[in-house]
């Protein structure tokens, strides 16, 4: 995998994550609260288990910018030079 692949993964996988968990947050107060934090809970979980099924063989499937760049100072991701 080129680190293009990897990048734009992350990048789709994190907002999917966010949207998943914005989403319920927001929907469920829209219902006051009806639902509670169990939907809240479960929905982070199948929208993390959707991108992770999605992006798992271009990422490394963390979804996390904070690891994503603890991988590059590790030596995991490659800094490559990208030429237009």
């Amino acid at each position: 995998m080129n680190n293009l692949q990897i990048f734009f993964a992350e990048i789709i996988g994190t907002f999917g994550l966010v949207l998943a968990a914005t989403g319920s947050i927001v929907y469920d107060a829209k219902l006051e609260n009806m639902l509670g934090s169990i939907f809240v809970a479960v929905i982070h979980f199948v929208g993390l288990a959707i991108v992770v099924y999605l992006f798992r063989k271009y990422s490394m499937a963390h979804f996390n910018p904070a690891v994503t760049i603890g991988y590059f100072l590790a030596g995991y991701i490659k800094k490559a030079i990208m030429q237009i």
